[in-house]
């Protein structure tokens, strides 16, 4: 063979291996794409292709049944929506070492899930999960990374069945009968810097023994403490252990563990920061101070101060934005609302009344009846 032409066939080879890559493929339900469905991109991509599904609302059942990279592209309406119609789960994930990123799932009822995980080794980063029976269900599935998503108003936010070696952390799973249920020994789970806000936020079937929390790292946590360490703690009411633990030197971290079963404890609980709220209730005719005045947080009940003997008062309480009310016996109360990003003063003043006062009550955190006075009364 001449020496020109096996040149010319060697770059040929060359030249057509370069161009076998990893493709990309488009999806928009309104046209302009690759395709319009998102599975009909997964049945015609190739393994390790990469796939863009821009917003919109897609009314499928997602099996991704290769490895691939599935992203979510928001340019302005949000993330792209796998609505599952009330039946099946709204996105599976059959094959291993996936990428999902960026997805809204939802409206998966019954058993079903948003997210269901029958393999392993996959990534679910960036997801809004919500409104399913199950936000996240690992089924048989080990060495997952759960990170950074927002998993609410589910039934169950992440359920774990004969599942371990699974990572979660950078999670909000909120209002929720359960955060997170944990199914026939599914074990050496590491579950760190998570928010945790659901009416229980573990449940059990089984012996199961994860680990709560990581080493205590110098990072800015998931509730801009200055620690990485185990995860925040709370219950819808606002009254959940990360809001009520003690801690004194004011690292972001609890200062005792938090037992959450003989065999999984959170060894470095996350705290809030929390700021020192003071000031005086006075008087406002005389401008004397008012002792035993109630101070009251309107969202956290359970947060509560009251007045000394000249009328002063000091609360500790978390960062927030609050409505704070001085209720004061004989007075027309006083309410104020205040950023909490530090300690702050917060001065009060209570109006005499010439008649029997009923004070504010409070039916929600937004709705106010108006206060009632009764004069005049004929005896």
């Amino acid at each position: 063979m001449p020496l020109r032409i096996a040149v010319g066939i060697t770059m040929l080879v060359l030249l057509l291996a370069g161009g076998a890559g990893a493709a990309t493929i488009t999806v928009d339900d309104s046209g302009g794409a690759d395709y319009i469905r998102i599975q009909d991109a997964i049945n015609n991509a190739a393994s390790d292709d990469t796939i863009l599904v821009y917003e919109g609302t897609y009314f499928e059942h997602v099996n991704v049944t290769k490895q691939l990279i599935l992203r979510g592209m928001e340019t302005g309406a949000g993330k792209p929506v796998v609505d599952a119609g009330r039946s099946g789960d709204a996105i599976t994930l059959s094959a291993d070492n996936i990428t999902l990123d960026g997805f809204n799932a939802t409206n998966a009822s019954s058993w079903y899930a948003g997210i269901m995980v029958s393999s392993n080794n996959n990534t679910l980063i960036g997801n809004e999960i919500s409104g399913n029976n199950y936000g996240i269900n690992l089924w048989y599935s080990g060495n997952n990374t759960i990170n950074g998503n927002n998993i609410s108003t589910n039934g169950i936010g992440i359920v774990l069945y004969s599942s371990g070696k699974n990572t979660l952390h950078g999670n909000n799973i909120q209002n929720s009968s359960y955060s997170i249920y944990m199914f026939s020994s599914s074990d050496n789970n590491t579950i760190f810097n998570n928010i945790f806000n659901s009416t229980n936020n573990l449940g059990l079937s089984g012996m199961n023994n994860n680990t709560w929390n990581t080493t205590k790292t110098e990072s800015a946590n998931i509730v801009n403490g200055p620690y990485i360490g185990g995860n925040f703690w709370l219950v819808p009411d606002g009254m959940g252990y990360s809001l009520t633990c003690t801690d004194a030197d004011r690292d972001g971290i609890c200062d005792s563990n938090y037992a959450l079963t003989s065999e999984n404890t959170d060894y470095l609980p996350l705290a809030s920061a929390r700021y020192n709220v003071s000031g005086n209730v006075t008087n406002s005719s005389t401008g004397s101070g008012i002792s035993g005045a109630r101070i009251e947080l309107v969202e956290y009940p359970g947060y509560n101060a009251t007045t000394n003997s000249t009328g002063y008062y000091n609360m500790s309480i978390p960062a927030g934005t609050y409505n704070i009310i001085a209720s004061c016996q004989g007075y027309a109360p006083d309410r104020k609302t205040i950023i909490v990003d530090g300690d702050r003063r917060l001065d009060f003043i209570c109006n005499i009344s010439s008649g029997i006062f009923i004070p504010w009550i409070a039916y929600s955190q937004t709705d106010w009846y108006t206060p009632i006075q009764i004069q005049n009364i004929d005896t």
